[in-house]
């Protein structure tokens, strides 16, 4: 029998199509908002296939008619192939990027303008980080090291981090477990008080930063070379290390749990660092973890110069800015990865129109509008360029890791243990072994 169609049955129809309509936005919203969104970075791949076999060359920026700036220069032809021009004694020596981490059979999809200077390849050999010196598989393992750097104005702060990590990490039977290596960047030695208070802290090595293995126009505390060396000497001692600024304070760690195994630590999933390990050992993140937004981009606070040597990735570098991380709170696990990230990382370094060009600046009017590159962050800068590059080339080459790009599913997005407060101090007594000077076990 046919319904007779009445204000009632049309009501009914028109709140039917209303859920229906409700339902299906709402639907597509979780597909989309919990898809995986790598697929949206395979476009900007797709997009990228304009710059191949392209150099950012004598242009070194271009600015398109709405004013985002870009890297690259569509106009500069070179080889696709590395030439004898790009090495020295056989080491690749011009950054390249490649649509695979194994250079030495990767489609070269762009090439830097400048080639750094041979006599530099002294500090890869030095830190084992030449391309001879490959990486094979290692094992994920949670970090038991903790490094932190600063001179005598940051003492304050040092102790703040040192009692903090203290608080977290060195209860009870986790004492024996953990590590802090300590880099004294001037002026703690010469105060003997200071010193000795650092010196028999528990489990604390005590080391005096060597300024003259680096060149001395990059010795400036705040261009931040040191910062470089020091993780690329971790790299070498270490399978895995936390570096971090005097500004850190942790605020939780499930290593507290009275549950507590180090199997069971290293797998927790709900941990705020654990985790980092947990998925890198899955094969879901790269083996070096940024915790931290800085809530503006890398070409807004990359000086230009910079590009000549390390450029953007193309894919990247067709976007308005993406993402900078902050450089404070940093997870390394060793790899071939890691590797290429330190090698470019320290060549940059320790050379001063790479990691400081002319004219760059550390800070810059946030509030206002400022063209991109008008403050730049020297160490954070590169280091930032070269780790978003890497993953996206792991991305060319068939992995399916969640990038530092990720709008949502990469860790540094939700997992926040720390904060960061600078210039902090503590009226809190370091745990100490007063019986040695200097509580490392050789």
């Amino acid at each position: 029998m046919k319904v007779p169609y009445t204000p009632v049955t049309r009501t009914i129809c028109v709140s039917k199509i209303i859920i229906l309509i409700a339902c299906s936005l709402i639907a597509g919203y979780y597909a989309w908002r919990f898809s995986d969104d790598m697929l949206k970075i395979y476009e900007l791949i797709k997009l990228s296939n304009q710059f191949s076999s392209t150099d950012i060359g004598s242009a070194e920026i271009l600015k398109s008619k709405d004013g985002r700036i870009y890297s690259a220069s569509q106009s500069q032809r070179i080889s696709e192939k590395i030439t004898e021009s790009d090495l020295c004694k056989g080491e690749l020596m011009r950054y390249t990027i490649f649509d695979s981490l194994n250079t030495e059979y990767g489609t070269v999809l762009q090439k830097a303008a400048k080639k750094f200077d041979c006599e530099n390849g002294k500090y890869l050999e030095k830190f084992n980080l030449l391309d001879k010196h490959k990486i094979g598989d290692i094992k994920a393992e949670f970090p038991k090291i903790f490094v932190i750097a600063g001179n005598i104005d940051f003492f304050p702060s040092v102790r703040a981090v040192i009692a903090s990590i203290q608080s977290f990490f060195f209860k009870d039977k986790f004492q024996s477990s953990f590590r802090i290596i300590f880099y004294d960047l001037g002026g703690i030695s010469e105060d003997n008080a200071k010193k000795m208070e650092l010196k028999r802290v528990c489990d604390l090595e005590y080391r005096v930063f060597d300024w003259k293995q680096l060149p001395e126009n990059v010795h400036n505390l705040k261009i931040f070379a040191w910062k470089i060396i020091i993780l690329a000497e971790m790299f070498k001692q270490f399978n895995s290390f936390i570096y971090l600024d005097s500004s850190v304070e942790f605020l939780e760690s499930s290593l507290r749990s009275p549950q507590f195994t180090w199997k069971e630590a290293n797998w927790q999933p709900d941990d705020r660092f654990q985790i980092y390990t947990r998925l890198y050992g899955e094969g879901k993140i790269s083996a070096v973890s940024f915790t931290h937004e800085t809530e503006h981009g890398i070409k807004f606070a990359t000086h230009p110069g910079m590009y000549s040597y390390i450029p953007i990735e193309p894919a990247y570098d067709l976007m308005n800015d993406i993402e900078m991380h902050e450089a404070n709170f940093i997870i390394v696990h060793k790899s071939e990865m890691t590797r290429q990230w330190l090698k470019w990382s320290v060549l940059c370094a320790v050379t001063r129109d790479c990691i400081e060009p002319p004219g760059a600046q550390l800070f810059c009017d946030q509030e206002n509008k400022v063209p991109p590159g008008s403050c730049h962050r020297q160490d954070q800068s590169v280091l930032n360029i070269l780790l978003n590059n890497l993953e996206m080339t792991m991305l060319r080459q068939g992995s399916r890791i969640v990038t530092h790009q990720s709008p949502y599913n990469h860790p540094s997005r939700y997992y926040y243990g720390h904060v960061l407060r600078r210039r902090q101090s503590t009226t809190k007594q370091l745990l100490q072994c007063p019986r040695r000077e200097n509580s490392h076990r050789i």
